[in-house]
């Protein structure tokens, strides 16, 4: 398991515990050269993350040693039609061009459900194509339910996942589908481990949104407290006892926050029990759910 870093705080003020909004170049450098000197060699990118892909192409282009990961374009149509498949390769090189690159790592669809409307196996033909071309390593899919996993592991041949998984989303541990995606061969890329800095937060800081999981979280806060954990130490804890992920992905504003990741990382506590802390709504395991923030009450 290797520790990635996620780069939408690169490009946009992303987080729910982020107080700091998008990085300064100059932080962004910072957090590049240690993310270098710890050994970091993945980078999650996408063409949607506002500005993150020009950031890496005026600080990453002279290192090609980097694993870099990026999106293709989003369709929002019924139906994937050639001009769709033209869409996606133009925003790919669009994508390159940005980070100064003659390739990348890979490749995913970030909207998994676009690969299932009619004609989605067009999305799929179009990024094996450009695989072959020498564009790309590895291409994938940015995946959320079991369901999505099953119809993908079904009609695809792709090489890498990206799923979210954290100590209160263990959905796909507990269903068995994260066994079923590595017997499958796919290399498996954990994202959203502190559930976008929601398990960094004091629950009574949080927005009323949250109400009906705030003694969940108060009780798992207390957990942590009475181990002598930090939250950060926490989520790492829980992520690095999970054999089957290959890349655990984090996202900072700052090179402090980075070097403590690492550290936690680097020498984990091993806590048990992890399993109690688990829930089922997707209300509040999907961040995309979270804009109902802004009309509760």
């Amino acid at each position: 398991m290797k520790l990635g870093l996620g780069t939408a705080q690169f490009g946009i003020d992303y987080g729910i515990s982020n107080t700091e909004g998008k990085c300064s170049l100059r932080e962004v450098k910072r957090i590049l050269k240690k993310a270098s000197e710890i050994g970091v060699t993945t980078l999650d990118t996408g063409p949607f993350y506002g500005t993150s892909e020009d950031v890496l192409g005026s600080t990453i282009n002279l290192n090609r040693s980097i694993n870099v990961v990026t999106k293709i374009a989003k369709f929002f149509n019924e139906e994937i039609s050639d001009d769709s498949s033209k869409e996606l390769e133009r925003v790919f090189f669009m994508s390159l061009k940005r980070m100064k690159r003659k390739e990348v790592y890979g490749l995913l669809v970030h909207e998994c459900d676009n690969l299932f409307i009619k004609r989605g196996d067009k999305i799929f033909n179009k990024m094996a194509e450009l695989k072959d071309r020498g564009f790309i390593k590895k291409i994938g899919v940015s995946a959320y339910s079991k369901n999505q996993i099953d119809l993908v592991l079904e009609r695809y041949s792709f090489d890498l996942i990206q799923i979210p998984i954290n100590v209160l989303d263990q959905r796909l541990i507990n269903n068995g589908y994260l066994s079923k995606i590595k017997e499958a061969g796919l290399e498996i890329h954990a994202r959203s481990i502190f559930l976008q800095g929601l398990l960094l937060l004091k629950p009574e800081t949080l927005h009323n949104f949250f109400d009906e999981i705030k003694e969940h979280l108060s009780n798992y806060h207390l957990f942590i407290k009475k181990k002598n954990i930090s939250p950060v130490m926490a989520a790492i804890s829980f992520i690095k006892g999970i054999k089957e992920i290959d890349v655990v992905l984090c996202g900072v504003n700052n090179v402090q926050s980075l070097e403590e990741i690492n550290s936690c990382f680097s020498k984990p506590e091993k806590i048990d029990r992890w399993e109690q802390f688990a829930i089922n709504n997707d209300t509040f395991l999907n961040p995309s759910n979270w804009r109902n923030m802004e009309t509760s009450n």
